[in-house]
């Protein structure tokens, strides 16, 4: 292969690999943006309303079983999975996405929360709807641990 032919070819994939992540930057970025809008949406409840619209086909189901079980607090517990906690008052996000596979990607999402330094990280998948959470990772635990747990 000539010299310009692997060019050509490298910048290709360099320009997939940024087009690929960037779509999974902007979709957390989105989220973040949300809680960041004063009277903006709570993406935590509208993940309750089509938990599909955030979440990886296998997360969406396991979060709908779980809103069955449990009627009166859907998540089943006191704070908002995306933020860790059950107020907020977010500034200063930082969203780095990692290429893992063509379909795959981790992220590291870095915010102040009243005042506090949080790490939220993901484990992300690329649906052909777009890119999906398929887990959230806190200090405490996962979202896909906890749901797979006996909601009593």
């Amino acid at each position: 292969m000539s010299p310009v032919v692997l060019l050509i070819t490298g910048l290709c994939s360099c320009a997939h690999n940024f087009a690929t992540t960037r779509g999974a930057d902007a979709f957390l970025s989105t989220i973040y943006a949300a809680y960041q809008s004063p009277g903006g949406l709570d993406p935590a409840r509208a993940s309750l309303e089509d938990p599909s619209e955030y979440f990886s086909p296998e997360t969406a189901a396991l979060i709908t079983d779980r809103k069955l079980k449990l009627s009166a607090d859907p998540w089943g517990w006191s704070f908002d999975p995306f933020i860790d906690a059950q107020d907020w008052e977010i500034s200063d996000v930082t969203v780095t996405v990692e290429q893992i596979g063509p379909t795959t990607a981790s992220a590291v999402v870095l915010f102040t929360n009243l005042g506090k330094m949080t790490k939220t990280r993901y484990d992300l998948v690329k649906i052909e709807e777009g890119w999906r959470v398929h887990d959230i990772h806190w200090p405490h635990g996962s979202l896909r641990d906890w749901l797979l747990q006996s909601p009593n």
